[in-house]
């Protein structure tokens, strides 16, 4: 834990660093409007608090949905790549900074409900920042202290605290019988697409599509058995439009085409 000292100096290891706040904004984007291109001269850290933002970081395309945050390094180049049809809110702070933040730049990073501190550290920095203040101490212990803790919780191991995984499982199961994108899912559950994967593959071993694939073969394998339902119904009952899209995936994880499979377990 970093203490809310009276300097903003940094001496997490060998005393050295420095961190600088230079402004502190909360900006909402109406339905139909956008963020201009922009070359950043300093580090730029964005928290969403309602909707999402869909951002282009260097040529790399972000998703940064609610409760989530993203740190664009110094000297990059931002723009949001689409126009957003819904309401975002969200709170940027530029900054400058000597301190090696590597680990946390140029990703996105989920803040559960449930890790009250953090959510407590970006309500703070909000509150502290006064822009008729040259140099807040206060401000920038706080915020480093956020960066620490947001550091601490991507290198930290176990799945993610909040993330409803098997809420998500059975989403997945519940859904099989249609096509939905890892974008879905997020949607969904407001999550972004890296910690539901990491979190998920903690806990099951697999990841999202290894998982829905094996729904979705078992309830092909069972329908072929014990249904007479038509290869292609079959197909249809597990998310597959084209019946030779269906063989294609069937005879790849069963080395057998679905009628092979019905005629050998019939």
């Amino acid at each position: 834990m970093i203490n809310i000292t009276e300097t903003p100096q940094y001496n997490k290891t060998s005393g050295s660093g420095f961190l600088a706040v230079k402004k502190v904004d909360t900006i909402t984007l109406n339905p139909g409007r956008s963020v201009e291109k922009k070359f950043l001269c300093d580090y730029l850290f964005i928290h969403i608090r309602e909707g999402r933002l869909d951002m282009n970081c260097n040529g790399t395309e972000y998703g940064i949905g609610k409760n989530c945050c993203f740190i664009a390094p110094v000297f990059s180049t931002v723009e949001c790549y689409k126009t957003h049809e819904r309401k975002s809110k969200f709170m940027a702070v530029y900054f400058s900074s000597t301190i090696d933040i590597s680990s946390i730049t140029s990703r996105v990073i989920t803040i559960s409900s449930v890790l009250t501190f953090q959510n407590e550290l970006i309500r703070m920095v909000k509150d502290t920042y006064n822009p008729k203040i040259k140099d807040n101490a206060r401000l920038e212990s706080i915020f480093l202290a956020l960066l620490y803790e947001l550091e601490n919780a991507e290198t930290s191991t176990g799945p993610e605290k909040g993330v409803p995984i098997d809420e998500i499982a059975v989403y997945i199961t519940e859904n099989i019988n249609r096509h939905f994108s890892m974008q879905d899912i997020c949607d969904r559950f407001g999550y972004n697409k890296d910690y539901i994967s990491r979190s998920f593959k903690k806990k099951y071993g697999v990841t999202v599509k290894e998982y829905a694939n094996r729904e979705k073969l078992e309830a092909a394998k069972y329908l072929l058995k014990n249904s007479r339902h038509s290869i292609k119904k079959v197909g249809e009952a597990v998310g597959f439009d084209s019946v030779e899209l269906f063989y294609k995936f069937f005879r790849y994880h069963m080395k057998l085409t679905p009628f092979e499979y019905r005629k050998a377990n019939r």
